[in-house]
């Protein structure tokens, strides 16, 4: 049997208690601000100001931001800029309430990984009430060491946010997001991993850096996100903001141990998507004693179908898909429901003798259009388009081990073995998927805006694969369907570098626009060549297919679409 074990932190309470160091320096009566480093170290006053409560820090003026702006969003732009002194004279925070600011700052922003958890302060005091006036951060790194880092944070989050569909729902972004925090990281037994950096660099961590993780990266897709943090469990996840309500989420807990042991390619939903009293049931593991800022009050997915799948959710040409007891079966995310069943694992997994364990113990994954799962020997494929089941891969295993899932990231399946379902399953290889051959070619120009794309079949889909990250192509308003041949003019969309770049389309060939190579497009190059209707922008590029020495379209051109029409020349060559 399976057991979901509690996974906790373990670090004295780090995650979500600070210690502030030091107070400074009481004033009656008059709010000063000491202007000097110097004031912490010697004690003394050097020069005492007044002032009102919009004044503009200076590292805030420098990053443009409004002295509207809310003390956490001050202290959070000083921490991002990895200042030595933070002033927030003038918003009225209390002393007793920097810590869960500070605690809340930082749990709230995975950016910040590179600020320690200790940090001190001074404040001045105003009728026996003493006002935070500067905030002293400590910080793990600094200089090359900390522009690498963070580099490096915005890489590696950057990799995950690309494979994020714009199309998807708030829903689907979060489901997908969780599943591919449980499949692609473990949880660190050691508690020593609490950030999402080290997090993402290592591929393990304690629950903080689940939380942490998993809250930026939402963020990151416009959805609002919160924390729930509890010390009578020492366990720290988040809240998420979908459909007009705000669930728990705990991906940590979605992420199932195995005598302490990570089980591969597992992603649990029993706490993804729950209520206040969801998360605190048997079946979400009895979560207690948290606080939060947001109530989850809405039941609406309390009883949708994901809660018994412990493997992620799929998504391979335009369809979700996921894997339901022994059956591979449709689905819409969006609307929690299940679609129609399109393959059934019929192998059984033998207990020893006539025996058999009940149940599929296969993992579940995707690539290319291709949909990825095991028997007990053996590692099969199922084609979405064809419905096609075979079998790819048949690996080495260790004498009365079997096949017990594994882990799929892109296109590297690492396979895991064990006797049982009960014992520790440990990989045992890896099955890389070669890489399909598009036959196609696209060079982007940024400076004209065009996409020159050389190929027979040119689809969305084969573009998406081309460029392995985010593509849309539009015809006018309308989206061009995944398998859908593009044309001349249609636009497309590349996902690059967190943000989204635009281009026309040449297809080589087409030169009319229609979406086929055939002789419209030789018509269209003669009627160019004898002045009746002028060819130009994208079409002209699309028509230009022999060098003629010169910028103008010529029956060497016409030539060419004649020569890939009897077969004798396979594509067109980029000239340009």
């Amino acid at each position: 049997m399976r057991k979901n074990k509690m996974k906790t932190l373990f670090i004295g309470l780090t995650a979500f208690v600070l210690v502030g160091i030091g107070a400074k320096d009481t004033f009656a009566d008059e709010i000063m601000w000491d202007e000097s480093d110097e004031i912490l170290q010697a004690g003394g006053l050097i020069q005492a100001k007044t002032t009102g409560t919009d004044r503009v820090p200076r590292y805030l003026q420098e990053a443009g931001r409004s002295s509207r702006i809310t003390v956490d969003e001050a202290l959070y732009t000083g921490l991002s800029m990895a200042e030595d002194v933070v002033d927030l004279t003038g918003y009225n925070l209390k002393q007793e309430n920097l810590k869960d600011l500070y605690v809340s700052v930082l749990n709230s922003h995975a950016d910040l990984f590179y600020v320690d958890r200790v940090w001190s302060y001074s404040y001045s005091s105003v009728n026996g009430v003493n006002y935070i006036t500067k905030v002293y951060p400590e910080y793990l790194m600094e200089g090359d060491e900390l522009a690498q880092a963070k580099e490096e944070f915005y890489t590696m989050s950057g990799e995950i946010l690309a494979q994020v569909q714009d199309n998807w729902s708030d829903l689907e972004k979060a489901m997908f997001l969780h599943d591919y925090i449980c499949n692609a990281y473990e949880y660190d037994t050691s508690y020593k991993i609490y950030d999402a950096y080290q997090f993402m660099k290592e591929k393990k961590g304690v629950c903080q850096a689940y939380t942490e993780l998993y809250g930026y990266l939402l963020k990151q897709c416009g959805i609002s996100v919160d924390y729930a943090s509890s010390t009578d469990m020492n366990h720290i996840w988040n809240l998420v903001f979908i459909n007009g309500s705000w669930y728990h989420v705990d991906v940590t807990w979605d992420d199932p141990l195995n005598a302490n042991v990570d089980i591969p390619g597992r992603a649990g939903h029993n706490c993804f998507m729950r209520s206040d009293a969801g998360i605190a049931s048997s079946s979400a593991g009895k979560h207690y004693g948290w606080v939060s800022n947001e109530k989850g009050n809405s039941e609406t997915y309390e009883n949708a179908f994901w809660s018994i799948i412990d493997k992620p959710f799929v998504y391979e040409n335009n369809q979700w898909y996921c894997m339901y007891e022994e059956k591979i079966q449709k689905c819409t995310v969006s609307t929690a429901t299940l679609g129609d069943t399109v393959y059934t694992i019929t192998d059984r997994w033998t207990a020893g003798g006539s025996g058999y364990w009940t149940g599929a113990y296969s993992g579940f994954g995707g690539y290319n259009d291709l949909l990825y799962f095991n028997t007990p020997d053996a590692l099969y494929s199922y084609d979405t388009e064809s419905g096609i089941v075979k079998q790819v891969y048949s690996p080495t295993l260790t004498a009365g081990y079997y096949l017990y899932g594994f882990t799929m990231l892109d296109n590297e399946i690492r396979y895991a073995q064990a006797a049982s379902p009960n014992e520790v399953m440990t990989y045992a290889g890896v099955y890389t998927i070669p890489e399909e051959d598009l036959n196609i070619t696209v060079k982007l120009d940024d400076s004209s805006a065009v996409a020159i794309c050389l190929g027979e079949e040119i689809t969305p889909d084969k573009l998406k694969k081309y460029f392995k990250t985010g593509v849309t192509v539009y015809k006018g308003s309308s989206q061009v369907a995944a398998a859908s041949q593009v044309a001349t003019g249609d636009i497309i969309h590349v996902e690059s570098e967190g943000s989204v770049k635009t281009y026309q389309i040449a297809w080589k060939g087409d030169v009319n626009g229609d979406g086929n190579i055939d002789v419209t497009d030789m018509e269209a190059i003669q009627k160019d060549i004898l002045g009746i209707k002028k060819t130009d922008g994208v079409y002209f590029k699309a028509a230009r297919l022999a060098n003629s020495g010169d910028d103008e379209l010529s029956v060497l051109d016409m030539e060419q679409i004649q020569k890939y029409l009897l077969g004798f020349i396979k594509g067109f060559a980029d000239i340009d």
